[in-house]
């Protein structure tokens, strides 16, 4: 649904530009008819436009959507007398749907049976429908549509069916590791075994013959085969297409017109590692198949938050969100129901105090889970959320210690030009997603392309949150700590990013430096604080990256990216490095951390 999306957005924005010669009720100007914006003809998750050509092909059911902007005075029982089908015997379900968010009404008829439908219908929009504002439809708008064999080819990893063609994204690529891979393909129609094949190999001509893998196909009938994949070289991309493959009976298979591309990126394979206070591996856990970003580790060391991110060929990637159950020979993943695909530049997980459910945000809405209702497959609630169209922004959310309130930034872009519109506000909500208090303006929230970038904060205690923030006067980042009681905010540590709260008021924070020529930060060392006396007690040297964590009050583990990711794990009280590891570091319980390899 979303090039409808940016249609239905164009379309209010030019609404809302129009405002000024529209006519009054009861108005018939000929300059000035009511006309549908959008004719869409949606199949499964493709979504055709017909309202140049007003002509299209049909082969599985669908439905057919008339937009138009505003509300239409016309209700359900009247839909008959004005979408009229040619074949008498043919009744499609109708509605009326209006949206106040957006001001559009669309006329919907859904064919949920195409067997019985003559091979040429003609689906006729009759005149005089009128809307709210008094337009009237001054002509029949007329769609023909013929009966076509729609080839259609469903592709899946044969060890986890959620890896498939059928996200309903423009283009499907997957990150998957260089283990033997077998793909299971359906098509809808017999088809012709050697056209199938060469269709394969030809989707091969771009890959570079030293960097080809061993590939079989192996039918097991006319309709289902195996694609089996072997010798993949990391770093390459590997299509599976069989545009212009042929059915038995001749149809054609046109797969770029169906949006169906699929194919994988290799990597190296992943594995969950334990790391005791000692710096020794206690233990290996593999993820097979697939390359997952890791973050949030269950308070009893359980579970933990992967996110996979799928390629649509477009400027912003979604994530689907992935709970995962570490084991000890390996990982099982579970899909959150309720939520698909999320696209977004802000994604985050976050548990309660207790590990019994958690939180999933991003830029727009906070859902609330419980583990035990998500493995047994029921969906999380929806507690906190802006409309698609509103300018608000949910920039992080946080929960308090002891698990009653919510802490939500929130950004209003108003104007790139306004630098108020940058100020940002911190709610507090409940865990239903109303809001208990409200602060304004807390800091300056800096972002060089209008859109808005995600804060790092934590909660001190159930009063105190300590987030980075930014100038308004310089463009700066500071550290500032918040009191909701006493409504204040402070800055407790200038020119410095990404803090992390440890036990005894231990905050680890990084150093930036702002180029006033070049606009960005220049980040340095970290450093260790000490909150009772706002004291570096030490300092780490290296391009610290993000989080820090700790395993009680004396071993910390931080990631210093060198020539590649580095975790060090570091006794506070001898100050020394005790050991390190290459990897990433995305979690901690009480007795281990856990790192990404």
């Amino acid at each position: 649904m979303k090039r409808l999306t940016a249609i239905i957005l164009a379309a209010v924005l030019l609404t809302g530009c129009s405002k000024g010669i529209e006519t009054g009720p009861g108005s018939n100007e000929p300059e000035n008819p009511l006309k549908p914006f959008e004719i869409v003809m949606a199949v499964g998750n493709r979504e055709i436009s017909l309202k140049e050509k007003q002509e299209g092909t049909f082969d599985n059911p669908f439905q057919l959507d008339f937009w138009f902007d505003g509300k239409l005075n016309i209700k359900d029982e009247d839909l008959e007398k004005y979408l009229v089908v040619s074949s008498g015997e043919v009744k499609p379900q109708t509605s009326i749907i209006h949206s106040d968010k957006i001001d559009t009404t669309r006329i919907t008829a859904e064919f949920n049976e195409t067997g019985n439908l003559p091979d040429e219908i003609k689906i006729t929009l009759k005149a005089g429908i009128i809307d709210d504002k008094g337009k009237k439809l001054a002509e029949d708008i007329s769609l023909s549509l013929k009966r076509e064999k729609q080839v259609n080819a469903y592709i899946r990893l044969k060890n986890d069916p959620t890896i498939s063609s059928d996200s309903g994204f423009d283009f499907n690529s997957y990150t998957l590791d260089e283990k033997d891979k077998d793909f299971e393909v359906t098509f809808n129609y017999p088809m012709n075994r050697k056209s199938v094949e060469e269709a394969f190999l030809d989707g091969f001509r771009y890959v570079p013959e030293e960097f080809t893998a061993k590939v079989s196909i192996a039918w097991k009938d006319d309709s289902n085969l195996t694609v089996h994949f072997s010798d993949m070289q990391v770093g390459q991309s590997y299509p599976i297409s069989f545009n212009g493959a042929k059915t038995a009976t001749g149809e054609e298979y046109k797969e770029i017109e169906m949006n169906k591309a699929f194919g994988f990126l290799v990597q190296e394979a992943q594995e969950i590692s334990k790391i005791d206070a000692k710096g020794n591996i206690a233990g290996d856990m593999p993820i097979g198949d697939e390359i997952l970003e890791l973050e949030e580790v269950a308070p009893d060391g359980k579970y933990a938050f992967g996110y996979r991110i799928i390629d649509t060929g477009g400027d912003f990637f979604p994530v689907r969100p992935v709970l995962l159950e570490l084991l000890n020979n390996g990982v099982k993943k579970h899909f959150l129901r309720g939520i698909d695909n999320m696209e977004s530049i802000i994604f985050g997980c976050k548990w309660m105090p207790d590990g019994k459910s958690f939180l999933i945000y991003n830029s727009k809405s906070i859902w609330l889970y419980t583990l035990e209702e998500v493995l047994q497959g029921k969906p999380g609630k929806l507690i906190f959320g802006y409309a698609a169209d509103k300018m608000d922004y949910i920039i992080g959310a946080e929960i308090s210690p002891d698990g009653s309130m919510i802490g939500v930034f929130k950004s209003e872009y108003k104007d790139f030009e306004d630098e108020d519109s940058k100020l940002v506000d911190l709610y507090y909500i409940d865990l239903e997603g109303k809001t208990i208090e409200k602060l304004e303006d807390i800091f300056y929230h800096n972002s060089s392309d209008g859109f808005p970038i995600p804060l790092k904060y934590s909660w001190k205690d159930n009063d105190i949150i300590i987030s980075e923030g930014y100038s308004q006067k310089n463009d700066e980042a500071n550290i500032y700590s918040i009191s909701l009681k006493e409504k204040k905010t402070a800055v407790i540590a200038a020119k410095a990013s990404n803090p992390s709260l440890l036990n005894d008021d231990i905050m680890i924070i990084r150093k930036v430096e702002y180029d006033k020529d070049n606009g960005y930060m220049a980040y340095g060392d970290g450093n260790i604080i000490n909150l009772k006396n706002n004291n570096i007690e030490d300092v780490i040297q290296g391009n610290l990256t993000y989080s820090v964590y700790g395993l009680g009050n004396a071993i910390i583990a931080y990631e210093l990216y060198e020539d590649d990711f580095t975790i060090y794990i570091y006794d506070r009280v001898q100050q020394k490095v005790i050991k390190k590891h290459q990897g990433m570091i995305f979690g901690a319980d009480s007795d281990y951390f856990y790192i990404l390899r």
